[in-house]
């Protein structure tokens, strides 16, 4: 083996400390702090998430659990692969031992995209159709009423 190579030090990325990488890490969660404001859909829905797991850091979401939560996912705007990612960030935070609604869970929760607001342009639409569609089944009421000499 050449001397030259054994004098080298070995490389810091190669050895570094376990200890103050995750010291860093723990600094960085504590000055950013979760971007995500109370009533945020996404924020509510990991909240609710977080209280329907069972079984500690194992982190289960019985079936008829996660049903229901994903009735609560629509009804907030939520679609179901969102709302299937959002399950799967709050069960991953509470199987690596950290708290279920933790700092870095919050940032992977911000990271989901958040839910569309209907537009009001297609809200307008809907309501024009159940108009339309009421107006109609009237005339034929009236219609028949007629037809039959009522």
């Amino acid at each position: 083996m050449d001397p030259a190579l054994s004098e080298r030090p070995a490389l810091r990325l190669v050895r570094m400390d376990v200890d103050s990488a995750k010291r860093r890490r723990a600094d960085a969660t504590r000055s950013e702090g979760p971007g995500l404001a109370a009533t945020d859909p996404r924020w509510v829905f990991a909240v609710r998430v977080s209280t329907q797991l069972e079984g500690g850091s194992a982190a289960i979401l019985t079936p008829d659990r996660r049903r229901r939560l994903m009735r609560t996912a629509e009804a907030l705007g939520l679609r179901a692969f969102d709302a299937s990612v959002l399950i799967a960030i709050v069960q991953d935070g509470a199987r690596r031992g950290e708290a279920a609604l933790s700092a870095d869970v919050a940032r992977r929760i911000e990271a989901a995209p958040a839910p569309t607001k209907p537009r009001a342009d297609a809200v307008g639409a809907a309501l024009s159709m159940i108009s339309a569609a009421l107006i109609a089944v009237a005339l034929v009421a009236l219609s028949v009423r007629w037809l039959l000499g009522g």
